[in-house]
């Protein structure tokens, strides 16, 4: 992979601190003490060389004592230089926001509002409606923030015509050289990905073909050596099919969870995730021991709380037709597995995330407004495939008072939680993945559009900011797929 030059940015320096009194010098007596300048004669004459004396004395006095009360303040406070205005735009500086997304198959980032793209190799093919920007002839997916924000890991896939994987590799970026490093590259792969325990340390996971077994690592950047740490079972063989083209992208941003890709924070060396069809339920993998074990029994996802003690995770059951039968939001102890709370939800509970303090969990429903039956070729019918126009809700959990409050109502097809961050005001900011609904396409083919000329219409993933007091969103990057999200102090 060609490297992109990038230019670094240098930080400003602070200007010179105060300069300090010397304490080894002798004090000035009052005959070493010279006027700069010689006193303006008044014209009258002391009466007495003694008052002059006198005055004198006093005046050598008064300018020892404030030299004593500056050297005081300046010795006792040595330590707490005074801030200057170059220091504080230093300070104000250290605080950035990256995000790194993935756009028509490339790796991209933004950092601070400045987009910057990573890679340009990728080769996107367009079939049928139904493929995501992810399906291509070569693609980047996964993209994951170092913690100090200076480094992008992310899975990079070729594929042949069929869409078999022909090579499949993990590797790291350095954002400001677009110099990348290779962690794992293999043609017996056909699903890995990667994220960030600290700076120096990746844990990663990797599927071989026709295995349905996960195997887990670490590797250390700086000795450039992984260590296997086992094995568990996937989700696979459950069967099921999304109906559009939005729901391809609501399965790989929104509701595409643990089964295959670590996405929750590693928290005391333990990786949660999904277990297979067979054994439903959120999963405790012990990256030490390379023990398995279920955590929260009924559930199928689950995001930990920032002190790792508890999972909040969504439990469903159906009636026989399919319906809900009914919804809730359950928070598990990771120690016992043990439910400490339990509420009803209106509707399935697709995507969650804490509070950076840890007493409020924010969670995402989605409901049907109405379905657009359209046959690709153009013509209405009956067999026709279902374009869905949802509406997207988030609400708000207290963890102590069990209560959920609806925060917004959003007309997108989904909305997969990224981040809960705190705002300059000092509220919450709720940061996602919005799924645009698909009923633009629709209309395309209603006209009768073609699939070969669609691509325009696709529904895209656009990152969203939500300010949950206010009540207000806005889309802060345009067409950014599977967006990580940091601020990195």
């Amino acid at each position: 992979m060609d490297d992109i030059k990038a230019p670094q940015m240098q930080p400003e320096m602070a200007g010179p601190a105060p300069e300090m009194p010397d304490e080894n010098k002798p004090e000035e007596t009052p005959e070493q003490q010279q006027p700069s300048a010689p006193l303006p004669d008044s014209g009258k004459k002391p009466k007495s060389g003694k008052k002059k004396k006198l005055l004198i004395a006093l005046l050598v006095l008064l300018l020892a004592a404030g030299g004593a009360a500056a050297y005081y303040f300046l010795v006792m406070n040595k330590d707490e230089e005074p801030e200057s205005a170059d220091t504080a735009q230093v300070e104000e500086a250290e605080a950035k926001t990256v995000v790194a997304f993935i756009r028509a198959g490339n790796l991209w980032v933004d950092v601070d509002g400045e987009e910057k793209q990573l890679t340009t190799d990728a080769e996107l093919k367009l079939e049928t409606t139904f493929v995501p920007a992810l399906d291509g002839v070569l693609y980047y997916s996964s993209p994951q923030v170092s913690p100090d924000g200076t480094m992008v890991s992310y899975t990079r896939t070729e594929e042949d015509k069929v869409s078999t994987v022909t090579s499949l590799q993990i590797a790291y970026m350095d954002i400001a050289t677009a110099k990348s490093t290779t962690v794992l590259d293999s043609t017996e792969k056909v699903n890995a990905n990667a994220r960030w325990i600290d700076d120096k340390t990746l844990v990663y996971s990797e599927q071989t073909k026709l295995s349905d077994k996960l195997a887990v690592s670490t590797y250390d950047l700086e000795e450039a050596k992984a260590t296997d740490k086992g094995t568990y079972v996937v989700k696979s063989g459950c069967g099921g099919a999304y109906s559009d083209a939005a729901d391809v992208h609501t399965l790989f941003d929104v509701t595409f969870n643990t089964y295959n890709t670590i996405t929750n924070d590693i928290i005391n060396d333990t990786l949660y995730h999904e277990g297979a069809c067979s054994s439903k339920g959120v999963y405790a993998f012990d990256m030490i021991t390379g023990k398995d074990k279920v955590v929260a029994a009924s559930s199928d996802m689950g995001w930990v709380s920032p002190d790792g003690k508890t999972i909040a995770t969504g439990s469903a059951t159906y009636k026989a037709n399919g319906d809900i039968a009914s919804s809730k939001l359950l928070l598990v102890s990771t120690s016992d597995g043990k439910t400490a709370v339990s509420a009803n939800t209106e509707a399935t509970v697709e995507s969650m995330a804490w509070s950076p303090d840890g007493k409020t969990v924010f969670f995402t429903t989605t409901s049907e407004q109405k379905a657009l039956k359209v046959d690709e070729d153009g013509d209405d019918s009956t067999t026709a495939n279902s374009y869905k126009v949802n509406k997207t809700t988030l609400w708000k959990f207290d963890v102590d008072t069990s209560k959920i409050e609806k925060v917004i109502d959003l007309d997108i097809h989904g909305l997969g939680i990224k981040e809960v961050v705190e705002g300059e005001g000092g509220g919450l900011l709720v940061i996602g993945s919005a799924v645009e609904n698909a009923d633009k396409l629709a209309g395309f083919f209603k006209d009768g559009g073609k699939i070969a000329e669609s691509k325009e219409y696709l529904p895209k993933v656009n990152l969203m900011e939500i300010d949950v007091d206010k009540q207000a969103w806005e889309i802060i990057i345009n067409n950014a797929e599977q967006a990580d999200y940091l601020v990195v102090e």
